[in-house]
């Protein structure tokens, strides 16, 4: 069986493991972190990477730790005022609901099934287990031979190699051959999280326990707030301008008086619910250039290692997990590697890049001052109230789109005669 050597162990590191034991690989994690867990708060779980996961079985799992959401609202910041409510789609339109997660229960899942001697969905002659190794930080790649040593010594290879290690990713450095090109968005975000007990002790906040990602708009600032962990948890996230911060880390600590002076002059609800926790935590919002290359040699980069993005259409981890499963799938078609992972990057490449333009627009959007645009924005809103909403990137199948350009490559050139195909099903 070929092997796939994956750097990182986040969400698009773990998809991509599980894609490709689907092909019949064998799957290798290095993890620099001492055990393989996600830190952070709650995750929307958008249509377009939920399908994927319906596909690969886990929709039974998903449905017991995540919390489904049947609409999506906008607020007014000042006065409280709703502004629109819009119904997400029926499933049969994007293939699986949405929903929403905490993060350390979706990485514990995709771990789950990377390690199972039985995939939730069998497929015939799949790779073995994943095998991971934590404490690994690696130090130098070789992108030509998919090969890596660590800061201890050790030497990894593989057939291919993944770059899937975030937004500081050593192997990105190694496939552009340039240090990393980052910049203050000028945004920074503060996330916490509220037990529902604690909140349904103040009745002005029932508004928060419904059913919902609720989403209120205000100048140069924004919140999202929905409930996680089997409706046990709120999951709080306020985008307010930068001030000052220097670290991308999520593990600043931040404080009730930071929060609420970003947010002074909004409602007293909104006030109110940012006074609750005991717990704050800050990063700054950083965005980075367009990478001129996903690939190089046996090497392909996916998730924040080649597309980071702003947070404001709760897609990046989304995309992660469908770079995950279309690099699989080109994997597994029988190419040669190269070619399977050009193929890979001309896919992914543009719709990940209309993505990350996507939610530049959200933030414009999102941060209006009061005035006609404003205005225009909020109008557009209600009229939209009460009706089921389709965002384009909740459609698209990435694995499908995958196939597509793989049997317009197959159909044009062939399949090598010796080129290993496991199980292919393109």
């Amino acid at each position: 069986m070929p092997t796939a050597l994956i750097v990182g162990g986040g969400l698009g590191g773990l998809a991509a493991a599980i894609g490709l034991r689907r092909e019949g690989w064998t799957t290798v994690i290095l993890e620099s972190a001492h055990q393989i867990n996600e830190v952070g708060a709650g995750i929307q779980l958008p249509a377009n990477s939920g399908r994927i996961l319906v596909k690969w079985g886990l929709r039974e799992k998903i449905e017991k730790v995540a919390c489904r959401p049947v609409t999506t609202r906008y607020w007014r910041y000042d006065n409280a005022a709703p502004l629109s409510k819009w119904l997400y789609p029926p499933e049969e339109l994007t293939g699986a609901p949405y929903w929403n997660i905490h993060r350390g229960d979706y990485q514990k899942l995709l771990l789950a099934e990377a390690l199972s001697p039985v995939l939730s969905s069998p497929v015939p002659n799949p790779g073995p287990p994943l095998t991971t190794f934590t404490n690994t930080t690696v130090s130098y790649v070789d992108c030509e031979t998919a090969s890596v040593k660590t800061a201890d010594g050790r030497s990894f290879s593989g057939d291919v190699l993944i770059g899937a290690d975030g937004v500081r990713s050593v192997v990105k450095v190694a496939v552009t051959g340039e240090p990393d090109h980052a910049k203050p968005s000028g945004d920074q975000a503060f996330r916490f999280l509220i037990p529902v007990e604690k909140v349904k002790e103040h009745r002005e906040l029932d508004f928060v326990l419904d059913r919902a990602v609720n989403n209120h708009l205000g100048p140069d600032a924004h919140i999202v707030h929905y409930p996680v962990h089997g409706y046990r948890i709120i999951n709080v996230i306020c985008v307010s301008r930068d001030t000052g911060l220097t670290q991308e880390s999520w593990n600043q600590q931040g404080s009730r008086e930071e929060v609420l002076k970003a947010f002074d002059g909004w409602s007293p609800e909104i006030l109110k619910l940012l006074s609750l926790p005991d717990k704050y935590l800050k990063w700054q919002l950083i965005k980075r250039e367009e990478l001129p290359t996903w690939v190089r040699g046996k090497t392909a980069l996916l998730g924040d290692a080649c597309h980071a993005m702003v947070p404001y259409l709760a897609q990046g981890a989304a995309q992660a997990v469908e770079d995950g499963a279309a690099l699989a799938r080109a994997l597994g078609s029988g190419l040669p590697v190269d070619v399977a992972l050009r193929a890979y990057e001309n896919v992914r490449k543009p719709r990940t890049t209309a993505v990350m333009s996507g939610a530049d627009d959200a933030r414009t959007s999102y941060h209006m001052h009061d005035g006609v645009p404003q205005m225009k924005r909020d109008n557009a809103f209600k009229k939209g109230w009460g009706k089921g909403s389709i965002s384009p990137h909740w459609a698209y199948d990435a694995e499908g789109e995958m196939n597509k350009h793989l049997n317009e490559l197959i159909s044009r050139d062939g399949t090598p005669e010796n080129a290993p195909r496991p199980h292919a099903r393109i």
